[in-house]
């Protein structure tokens, strides 16, 4: 009995352009790197990067002129503070602005020469913090821990100030605050950067890879001898069956990678998953699937490679700007809004967020499912159209 493998053969098993894929993914190397190696590399760095979750010790300079009891006991409620650490003490505010501009701390604290004085009299004393702002991260944390301590430490004074006038603590504490305000910080009250960034960078590092590989194997067939046409031919001429057989050993991996980052970020970080999970790997494969998609309409309707690379990279590499995790959306440009709009990236990360943290249910989750839907349709068509195109021998580019 002979095993030769026909024509006819190739075209009745669906699958046979898949094993033709994954025989390639053996031999190309630099797309074994790119599709194995890399991306568990980027989940890994990535995770491991941000473990610290949140923003501690930042270094100061203190510029104490007053060098007092009151000063000193000032200072020792600074250094208690969490997000700050007091680096170096500089006799001048020159001094501690040099440090500033030389990178060696990130704010300054200076403490005015009749700060006792001004205290004991109830006189307002007036003490003035510096904080970078250039690093808007370190600057709130600053801004957070200069606020909280300095509140604290007059709020402190003016209790000890009228029990010793004769008040009743009781009495004391509601005069110094007569209004009671209440705030709770929801959906990330531990404040971790590790599960806002960790959800926004890579999963937007894993686009660019999705398309990248995605563009490379079409290209692969698109410029060799007969074009799209041989692979399309495996598939008995059937677009879809193409199109599956293209895309799926490319889709799993992708999908397993977004498993081995969960699972790090949930055993090993803590991150809490408030929502349906279901949910969250439904928009996992559409958001995958819809940036294969997006790859395909670069890599078939331009012509020569580095305009399918270059268009490809330039659509996905700038992603992290327009997902709104730095910038609000609401406050971009008309342009910028549209961009992010016409990104897998922008919607998923909305979903990754609600499902984790938030803790959206499936009614508020519909948005981003719908334009994750309505992105992959019209990749969908376009893609096809090309294919339609290319199989008749058009010439459109």
């Amino acid at each position: 009995m002979s095993n030769r493998v026909t024509e006819a053969t190739v075209k009745q098993h669906y699958f046979s352009l898949l094993f033709r894929e994954m025989r390639v993914l053996r031999r190309e190397k630099a797309l074994f790197f790119a599709l194995f190696c890399y991306p568990l590399l980027v989940v890994i760095f990535y995770s491991a990067l941000l473990s610290q979750g949140s923003i501690l010790q930042v270094p100061i300079s203190i510029v104490d002129l007053d060098r007092s009891v009151a000063s000193r006991a000032l200072i020792q409620k600074i250094a208690a503070t969490p997000e700050i650490e007091i680096a170096k003490r500089d006799n001048s505010l020159h001094d501690a602005k040099q440090s500033m501009l030389s990178g060696e701390v990130y704010g300054i604290l200076l403490i005015p020469n009749d700060y006792e004085k001004h205290l004991l009299g109830n006189l307002s004393p007036e003490v003035t913090a510096f904080y970078n702002n250039q690093y808007m991260s370190v600057g709130s944390t600053l801004q957070r821990g200069f606020t909280q301590t300095l509140l604290a430490v007059v709020s402190g004074y003016q209790e000890e100030t009228m029990l010793a006038q004769g008040y009743a603590r009781a009495i004391a504490q509601e005069q110094l605050s007569p209004i009671k305000l209440e705030t709770h910080t929801v959906f990330n009250p531990t404040l971790n950067y590790n599960y806002t960034l960790t959800n926004g960078i890579v999963p937007t590092l894993l686009q660019i890879l999705i398309m990248m590989t995605m563009v490379y194997t079409v290209i692969r067939d698109k410029y060799k001898s007969g074009g799209i046409a041989v692979p399309l031919a495996m598939a008995n001429g059937d677009y879809v069956r193409y199109l599956v057989n293209k895309i799926l050993p490319y889709f799993l991996w992708f999908m397993l990678v977004h498993l081995v980052l969960d699972a790090i970020l949930i055993l090993f970080y803590d991150l809490p998953v408030r929502g349906s999970l279901t949910i969250l790997y439904v928009g996992t494969a559409l958001f995958i699937i819809t940036a294969q998609l997006w790859a395909m309409i670069f890599a078939l309707w331009l012509p020569e490679k580095v305009l399918n690379y270059g268009a490809a990279s330039s659509f996905s590499s700038p992603a992290f700007g327009f997902i709104g995790l730095f910038f609000p959306r609401i406050a971009m440009s008309w342009y910028a809004i549209a961009w992010g709009a016409v990104l897998p990236i922008t919607w998923y990360v909305e979903i990754r967020l609600d499902q984790t943290i938030r803790g959206h249910e499936l009614p508020y989750n519909l948005e981003p499912l719908l334009w994750l839907i309505l992105i992959g349709l019209v990749t969908y068509i376009l893609v096809i159209l090309r294919i339609y195109l290319l199989k008749k021998g058009a010439k459109r580019v």
